[in-house]
């Protein structure tokens, strides 16, 4: 049955979708990461250390595995794609348009992905939040950990 723009349901599968949902996870785990960070400001013993008693450090950019092409290709066609009016930024209306996702989920999406432009993301805002949740590099891509 075929349903007007604005009445479809988000669809709950596919790559597109496993995309978003990576992003998702990425945040919450920064989230976590960062509130780890303030309790242990707190905390009487330091939790993050290694069996020797070393404080651990979070492993340096250049260690991090490098994004195969074919990963770094589909981003950017997703991009392409969500971006129809060709403006490099990617509105609510537009994840909305492709019934990706829910009107909330895409609200809380564009903050997380591009903080800069909290009604849209660019291009580059959304391929770095991409590299950060997949926790991989890519060479010649300056992401500004």
């Amino acid at each position: 049955m075929m349903c007007p723009d604005g009445y479809r349901l988000p669809s709950m599968q596919g790559q597109d979708r496993d995309v978003f949902g990576m992003l998702l996870q990425g945040s919450i785990r920064h989230l976590t990461e960062e509130i780890s960070k303030e309790e242990d400001l707190f905390a009487e013993t330091d939790r993050r250390t290694s069996r020797s008693g070393r404080r651990l450090k979070p492993m340096p950019f250049s260690l991090l595995p490098e994004l195969p092409d074919a990963t770094w290709s589909y981003w950017n066609e997703l991009f392409t794609r969500l971006d129809a009016d060709e403006d490099d930024h990617v509105r609510e209306r537009d994840l909305l348009r492709e019934g990706l996702l829910s009107q909330e989920v895409a609200r809380r999406l564009m903050a997380i992905i591009d903080p800069e432009h909290p009604d849209s993301f660019t291009r580059r805002g959304f391929l770095t939040a991409c590299l950060k949740a997949s926790g991989c590099r890519r060479a010649g891509f300056e992401c500004g950990r």
